[in-house]
């Protein structure tokens, strides 16, 4: 569960989203309603509150992503869960059905379902492949009227990126720590260095883009 759990994170962190951890106890009250998505990675013994509030969420509209074949499977002390509640789970959500892949491989199989939940998220794309960095951490948001994007590499190699944001290119990034303005172009990711940028964006490319969030 926990080597599940830590490559679920990394997938979702990779991907610019913001994640949460949510407990059984607020699961069985209802506290999903704040997620757009809940990944469920290998746990295999739960409440029955748990599974009950899980169902619930997904017959609210809510997304899940269930990690293992033997998600949800049983009760805290072996008992088998609700056949027909766990059924309808499985029936009903995104499904890996192993539980060894890759932090990488999760987050390739997460982009279609963060595209869904949330075409007008901000995506870092690098400038030669045009795919999401990997080891680059990023979040946006919306404050006082100005998109702020702030960037971290963990990798060992610069990274050569853009922002884009439903289906709009980046023209400017005014890095807020040292004051310099980058028209455009790519960003040049140092490693192991923190960014905070104010982005603007340009008019729609006519490419249409889309991603997502967690919560």
């Amino acid at each position: 569960y926990s080597n599940v759990l830590l490559r679920s994170y990394e997938a979702l962190s990779y991907s610019g989203q913001k994640v949460g951890f949510v407990s059984e106890k607020q699961i069985a009250a209802g506290g999903l309603s704040a997620f757009k998505l809940l990944v469920v990675p290998y746990a295999t013994r739960v409440d029955p509150a748990t599974l009950s509030g899980i169902k619930a969420y997904m017959e609210q509209g809510g997304r899940v992503l269930l990690i293992g074949s033997h998600a949800l499977e049983l009760e805290p002390h072996g008992t088998a869960q609700s056949a027909e509640e766990r059924s309808y789970v499985f029936a009903h959500a995104d499904k890996i059905t192993a539980a060894n892949w890759t932090a990488a491989q999760i987050r390739s199989f997460l982009q279609p379902i963060l595209e869904d939940i949330a075409p007008e998220r901000m995506l870092l794309k690098e400038t030669a492949t045009g795919e999401l960095p990997y080891n680059v951490e990023w979040r946006s948001t919306e404050h006082e009227g100005r998109v702020l994007l702030n960037v971290v590499n963990y990798g060992a190699e610069t990274v050569l990126a853009a922002a884009e944001a439903d289906g709009n290119q980046a023209v400017r990034y005014t890095n807020l720590i040292t004051g310099q303005v980058h028209e455009g172009g790519a960003l040049e990711l140092e490693p192991l260095t923190p960014y905070l940028f104010a982005v603007e964006m340009g008019a729609d490319n006519g490419n249409g883009n889309g991603g997502e969030g967690s919560e």
